[in-house]
């Protein structure tokens, strides 16, 4: 599967330099497999798609229309690449 990131998307795999200090919106707790919607907030992957799931097809925080499809896992992205 080929994922195409969008420029926002790209920009948020650039910072992680404060990955410890990031909060789930929804939850306010550390988030468990991290992951971003286009807009570029953060969620646990489950809260997101929960919320949207629930509350419809915007970002909580900014209510800019969300697919499930783009929210981006940051975990797969950030993890440290394996080599056997």
């Amino acid at each position: 599967m080929i994922i195409d990131l969008t420029n926002d998307e790209k920009e948020l795999t650039k910072n992680t330099s404060s990955l410890s200090s990031i909060q789930c919106a929804i939850c306010l707790d550390s988030p468990k497999d991290l992951s971003a919607t286009p807009c570029g907030h953060l969620f646990c992957y489950t809260c997101i798609h929960q919320s949207l799931s629930s509350a419809g097809t915007t970002c909580p925080i900014c209510r800019k229309k969300v697919s499930r499809q783009r929210i981006l896992s940051l975990e797969v992205m950030l993890a440290p690449e394996t080599i056997e």
